[in-house]
Order: C-alpha cells, then sequence, then structure tokens
C-alpha cells in the first residue's frame, strides 16, 4: 500500500505544476474573451439596427431589388454573403431552395454556438482545475502541519486559496459572457430567420409564377 500511496503522491505533485499554468492561461483567455465582448458590444452590436418589419416589407414588395436592399442592409456579411447566395439562383426549383435556406440556418446558427461554446467549456473546467490545485497543495501542508513547519503550510495553503479564486473567478466571468451572447446571438439568429424565411417564400412564389 505504501507503494500504490507513494505513486499517487507522485501523481499529484506532478499535476500541480500543470494545473497552475492552465488556470494562469484559462485567466488569461477570460479576460481576452471579456475585452472581445466589450468590443463587440460597443462596435458590431450598434451597427446592427435592422428594422425586421421594414425590410421584410421591401423585400416582399420589390422582388427585383433584393439583392440591393440585402446588400444595403446593416446585416453582417456573414449573414448577407448566405443570402446574396440563395438570391443569385432564381432558377432553383423550390426543394433545392428550401434545403439551401435550411443548411444557410443551421451555419450561422452552429458559428454562434462555437463562439457561446468557448465559454460554456470554460465556465465548465474553471473550477474543476481551481479545485485541482486547492487540494494538491494540501497534502504537503498537512505533511509540514505534523512537523511544525509553518512556513510550507502557510505556502501550501496560499497557493491553494489562490488557485480557488483563480478557478471561481474564471467559471463566473464565462458564464456571464455566455449568457450576454446567448441573448444577443437568439436576437440575431431571429432576425436572421426570419429574413431568410421570407426571402424563400418570395422566391418560391416567384419560381411559381415564372413557370407559368
Amino acid at each position: 500500500m505504501d507503494m500504490f500511496n507513494g505513486i499517487l503522491r507522485n501523481v499529484s505533485e506532478g499535476l500541480k505544476n500543470p494545473v497552475i499554468i492552465i488556470l494562469i492561461l484559462l485567466l488569461i483567455l477570460t479576460v481576452f474573451l471579456c475585452g472581445q465582448l466589450v468590443c463587440e458590444l460597443l462596435v458590431r452590436h450598434r451597427k446592427f439596427k435592422v428594422k425586421l418589419p421594414v425590410l421584410l416589407d421591401e423585400l416582399e414588395k420589390d422582388h427585383d431589388n433584393s439583392k440591393k436592399i440585402i446588400s444595403e442592409s446593416s446585416l453582417f456579411e456573414c449573414m448577407k454573403k448566405p443570402i446574396l447566395n440563395i438570391l443569385e439562383h432564381p432558377e432553383y426549383p423550390n426543394y433545392v431552395r428550401n434545403a439551401l435556406c435550411e443548411n444557410t440556418v443551421e451555419e450561422i446558427s452552429a458559428k454562434y454556438s462555437r463562439i457561446i461554446k468557448i465559454t460554456d467549456t470554460i465556465s465548465r473546467i474553471a473550477p474543476m482545475f481551481g479545485l485541482l490545485g486547492t487540494l494538491i497543495p494540501l497534502g504537503p501542508g498537512i505533511i509540514a502541519l505534523g512537523q511544525g513547519d509553518t512556513f510550507t503550510l502557510s505556502g501550501s495553503l496560499l497557493t491553494a486559496f489562490d488557485t480557488t479564486v483563480a478557478g471561481l473567478v474564471c467559471a463566473a466571468a464565462a458564464i456571464i459572457i455566455s449568457s450576454i451572447r446567448k441573448s444577443i446571438y437568439n436576437k440575431y439568429m431571429g432576425i436572421f430567420e426570419a429574413i431568410v424565411e421570407c426571402i424563400r417564400e418570395t422566391e418560391n412564389k416567384w419560381y411559381e409564377e415564372s413557370k407559368i
């Protein structure tokens, strides 16, 4: 049993530095994501001024200028490009256009999901590494306590508290970022899906009329 305990002790000690390094990297990434979110809110989000009822009305009433309407709208480029791709192929039959519209919506949704997944992952793993960083130094600290070495004990406890705080800060910040982004991206996706659905119906109607 002493041999197995020694192996576990060595593994635990070997994980100490990697855990601390990972927590530092998570802190840096979290700070970067916070700055990215602030820039997104102050710059990108403020430019997204799509008046959905007005835009849908224009698309339904002025089919010939649909490309121009989309190009001049305040939609993001990542949204304009797939919509314009649909409009560039009026000859597509309805079932092909329907599939293209569904694929377009899924691609944009997947893009936003990948962005949110980063902070969702941080919010789950940061507390785990924080807990590891808390428990690993406690072993040497308890041994030092038994030997009356208060200096080693205080260093172990300080490391344990610091890693706990780092993990919790990363997780809390990541949860907040995810919540804000989910709210914003749900708004974007609602507008995008409405526009794609309007274009799909308009193009399908135009295609049926052109065959008559």
